[in-house]
């Protein structure tokens, strides 16, 4: 029988093509071995959700290598909307952690009448989306002293562990996969003990299994081979975590379909549900991961041609760090733009200028010089930005804007592309009509701070740059430009409507701290952000114009520029 949704029991046959082959499995999500788990012998009788993993020996035992381990995820609706609050066997106790060193565990699914629904349309929110399935022996989730969600503030490949990933589609129509690979959990202070519901990045590597994930995880939309995928959730605002009634679980993807639609790079990301050993786990994202095989697999070349450089993002003092490759080429980019604000004069600004750009002084290209940075992503990228009014990045507000977090870059050290930069972890967003966050801030005045608002604020003495960015800005707002409060409108309806029917799932699983949270809280704040959407347009619109030095005016009769937004 294939992995899926079942509502009926059945009998699972196990095979392999080896003849004499002896198969064992386990259903209690261990890794089967010689030693762990029982040998197939008549039929296993599957009448709940159960997770099988299995194993074929050769005959001839020790002359001969295992099969890789299989696992299928049996998933019964009926079961999973009477999830029980007391933990499976060997699973960590129920508890709420004190303080963020101490882990947090929360198992159960409240009653279809507690939060407002019906069990009927709990069942349709589980099929709603695809499912992501992850299986991994309990202590490496749960062990006190190796367990990575038990410990889920260490990083690294030390904090790495074997999982089996599925992706199944409940209505059985699309193709699906298992995989094994590796998992850690990612984020800066969702890692936090008191928070139940982690992240994870999933990293597929030829010592699990397959050195890369073959599927096409957005459809036609991306690539469809993956060096690692993250599982994103909500944290800032959430129904897991501070209890927070602002969760919408749309923020941060809304912000990156901004820049998409706008025609730059970005990660793409689908909505699905998440389960764990078989427990329901609630709402995620699979999400890209912009690093170097990103890089390699949309612009071309070879992973090892690439900078990127990020926010580290570990503490309120983080500062940014490379990832792949190093920070050369960066500290020439920060040292340009300061030499570029340090001067009054023209010409040297313009030599400066198009020294960025790779170019001579004259602007002809200089084929010796490596293009440094995409201003034409920058410009877009702090459009973006000024109009989510996005308080965690670049440069926080709580920091009272004095360090950097949550963005990505990535530079071709081959290439004439320049750096280029990625929305990320953008869920502080689209709080209000009128928030500002066109600065000018400190923070990037040290380089361990450095990032792209500072550059771009270094750039505005450049009367060209100035220009092209009033140029752009003023074809994206107006009234038939991608960030028209019409093209929002329909951006951000798109995800409400694929998110909407899957949401009860998410209110019966997590949102129990006090009176709980139901599909109509999370409608409220739709709303809201709705409201938002609709009016932040203007408020942009008046705040560049306000900040003088952009330089920006946007008449009534303006000439529409940018083309109509749609879904093409």
């Amino acid at each position: 029988m294939p992995r899926g949704f079942y509502n009926a029991p059945f009998e699972l046959e196990l095979s392999c093509a080896a003849p004499d082959a002896v198969i064992r499995f386990t259903l209690d999500g261990a890794s089967p071995s010689r030693d762990v788990g029982m040998t197939f012998k008549e039929a296993i009788s599957i009448g709940a959700t159960s997770i099988v993993r299995a194993v074929a020996f050769p005959a001839d035992g020790d002359k001969l290598s295992p099969s890789e381990s299989v696992t299928h995820s049996f998933i019964f609706p009926d079961d999973v909307i009477r999830q029980g609050s007391d933990p499976p066997n060997g699973w960590p106790p129920a508890r709420d952690a004190p303080d963020r060193h101490d882990q947090d565990y929360v198992y159960g699914m409240l009653s279809a009448e507690k939060v407002n629904t019906t069990d009927d349309d709990l069942r349709k929110a589980l099929r709603s989306l695809p499912t992501i399935s992850l299986v991994s022996d309990i202590a490496n989730w749960f062990d006190e002293k190796t367990g990575i969600y038990h410990n889920a503030s260490q990083r690294g490949r030390a904090w790495e562990r074997p999982v089996s990933a599925e992706l199944i589609d409940p209505s059985g129509t699309e193709p699906g996969f298992q995989i094994n690979a590796g998992i850690r959990i990612r984020g800066g202070g969702s890692r936090r003990g008191e928070n139940p519901k982690h992240a994870f990045r999933l990293y597929f590597r030829n010592s699990y299994g397959p050195s890369k994930l073959h599927h096409p995880l957005f459809q036609d939309e991306g690539v469809d081979v993956f060096d690692d995928v993250c599982l994103r959730t909500a944290q800032n605002h959430a129904w897991s975590f501070k209890n927070d009634d602002k969760y919408t679980f749309l923020r941060d993807v809304f912000v990156r379909d901004c820049q998409r639609d706008l025609g730059q790079p970005y990660t793409r990301s689908r909505y699905c549900h998440l389960f764990l050993n078989g427990l329901y786990w609630g709402l995620y994202q699979t999400q890209e991961h912009s690093e170097a095989s990103f890089a390699s697999a949309y612009f071309g070349g070879s992973p090892s041609d690439y900078d990127v450089v990020k926010a580290a993002g570990f503490s309120g003092n983080s500062q940014i760090e490379a990832t792949d490759g190093d920070l050369d080429l960066w500290k020439q980019i920060w040292t340009i733009c300061n030499s570029i604000a340090a001067t009054t004069d023209a010409e040297e600004q313009g030599a400066f200028y198009q020294k960025l750009q790779g170019n001579s002084p004259d602007g002809s290209e200089d084929s010796d010089a490596p293009c440094l940075l995409d201003l034409g992503n920058l410009i877009d990228y702090m459009i973006v930005n000024f109009y989510s009014g996005n308080l965690d990045g670049p440069i926080p507000s709580w920091s009272g804007n004095r360090v950097t977090r949550n963005w990505f870059s990535i530079g071709d050290r081959t290439g004439r592309s320049g750096f280029r930069f990625f929305h990320h972890d953008s869920e502080k967003s689209m709080e209000g009509v009128d928030i500002d966050r066109t600065g000018p801030y400190e923070a990037g005045s040290e380089l361990g701070f450095s990032n792209p608002q500072w550059l771009h604020q270094q750039l505005i003495a450049v009367k060209t740059y100035r220009e092209r960015f009033a140029d752009r800005a003023r074809d994206v707002f107006n009234d038939r430009g991608p960030l028209s409060s019409d093209a929002s409108a329909k951006r951000l309806n798109h995800r409400i409507d694929e998110l909407k029917a899957a949401v009860v799932a998410e209110s019966a699983r997590w949102g129990r701290k006090g009176p709980p949270y139901t599909k109509e809280h999370w409608e409220a704040a739709v709303e809201e952000l709705a409201k938002v959407v609709e009016n932040r347009n203007a408020h942009v619109i008046r705040q560049l114009k306000d900040a003088k030095r952009y330089e920006f005016g946007m008449p009534d009769n303006q000439l529409v520029k940018a083309p109509l937004y749609s879904d093409d």
